[in-house]
């Protein structure tokens, strides 16, 4: 079995997101006359998102590592979108940027380089605010180079390949004598151990989880895929057990699902989680898509707000 998609540690997400949003400014019943006087005024004033578009598109950046020119088609198509969703004489005023994920931090330096410098020409011709660090790939633990892989989340006997920037991984599993769940908690647990703050704090407030949490309780059949739900951890807990039992017998069509739910039931205790403690699961809140683009777009706002003009 090939994948030349999917793999990595604990999931890797291939795909390219340019998030257009408008961003309130409480300025005291002041027009925002420009981008330098409306951050210095709104200095230690919290945003307020009043209006979302999202749009993702595949294949994300990196398919086009070996023909560099045919990418500019994408970022045009988003850029003519936020054109029609950013009003005309907000476009100077409004920030652009790019944040590229794993796919671009798995290539080659150069090709990768490359990439990012036909997005950042594209968007110094456009008609927005644009920085010189508008595009950029985001921090996240490096991926492994070798080309054997063996992991203890993985049956015994499962062999398979992996194919990114021009290296094939072979992938294959533990060896026998350990139950899967046992040998995959094991592992997980010395990986997070004294790596993650607790916070006491938690078990007494509401949260929801978004994204990969999401997307896993969704492959395993915890939730409705469109419409979420609600679990504890118990519930991720249970299912990992279960997950990696049937793997035993059988890989099925989610190989690494063993290993993503084992991780999640731990990374949620060891942050401080009780088993018992509920979470909401949504991919919307008020018709607001939950991405990490939405978090990455806050940050960046309060980023331009910290500026000493």
């Amino acid at each position: 079995m090939k994948m030349s998609k999917r793999f990595f540690a604990f999931g890797i997400l291939a795909c390219i997101v340019i998030y257009v949003a408008y961003i309130k400014w409480r300025l005291d019943s002041k027009p925002l006359l420009g981008a330098t006087e409306g951050i210095a005024e709104s200095r230690g004033e919290t945003p307020k998102l009043t209006h979302e578009t999202f749009k993702a598109l595949k294949p994300g950046l990196s398919a086009y590592a070996d023909d560099v020119e045919k990418s500019a088609q994408g970022i045009e198509e988003l850029l003519e979108l936020a054109k029609k969703e950013v009003p005309m004489e907000l476009w100077k005023f409004t920030p652009l940027v790019l944040k590229a994920t794993a796919g671009l931090r798995l290539l080659p330096g150069e090709k990768a380089q490359k990439l990012l410098d036909k997005v950042k020409e594209i968007f110094q011709a456009s008609p927005f605010f644009v920085r010189d660090d508008c595009v950029s790939i985001m921090n996240g633990t490096d991926e492994a180079e070798e080309e054997e892989l063996i992991s203890p989340c993985l049956p015994p006997g499962f062999k398979s390949e992996w194919q990114h920037a021009e290296i094939v991984y072979k992938i294959k599993g533990q060896k026998a004598g350990e139950p899967l769940y046992e040998s995959c908690s094991n592992k997980v647990a010395k990986m997070l151990y004294k790596k993650v703050h607790k916070v006491e704090e938690v078990k007494d407030l509401d949260f929801y989880t978004f994204s990969y949490y999401y997307d896993r309780a969704a492959e395993a059949g915890l939730i409705d895929k469109e419409k979420g739900g609600s679990l504890t951890v118990s519930d991720f807990e249970i299912a990992a057990k279960y997950v990696c039992k049937t793997m035993e017998i059988s890989p099925g069509s989610s190989p690494f699902l063993c290993m993503d739910l084992t991780y999640i039931t731990f990374l949620l205790q060891e942050l401080g989680f009780p088993k018992s403690q509920a979470f909401k699961l949504a991919r919307k809140i008020d018709d607001v898509e939950t991405s990490w683009a939405l978090g990455a777009t806050f940050h960046y706002i309060d980023s331009l707000n910290r500026l000493q003009y």
